[in-house]
């Protein structure tokens, strides 16, 4: 009995799939994944609302949870992914100042 998750990881770039989600092998493991974790590597604001409309129309058409990661250095930022269906939410590490 194996206890390992499978999370499928999708990047996101400006709010638009960047790598993978149109490719056959992609969907069957999307079949048999336990989570997919989308990485938002959006820059623009544009791009980051793009992001969070995207996922929103995943988690209604998607039994599948999600985790939201990229572009999260606030707690607003983690309310938009929860806001938008995300099951959890990567926080990014601010680096220290030297």
């Amino acid at each position: 009995m194996s206890l390992e998750n499978k999370i499928v990881v999708v990047y996101l770039d400006e709010g638009f799939e960047w790598r993978g989600v149109h490719n056959e092998v992609f969907k069957i493991r999307l079949l048999l994944a336990d989570a997919i974790m989308f990485i938002d590597r959006s820059v623009t604001d544009e791009g980051k609302e793009n992001a969070l409309h995207f996922l929103k129309s995943i988690h209604e058409n998607c039994d599948i949870p999600f985790i939201g990661a990229g572009n999260v250095r606030r707690y607003e930022d983690v309310k938009k992914y929860l806001y938008a269906g995300a099951s959890f939410v990567v926080c990014n590490e601010k680096e220290e100042s030297s």
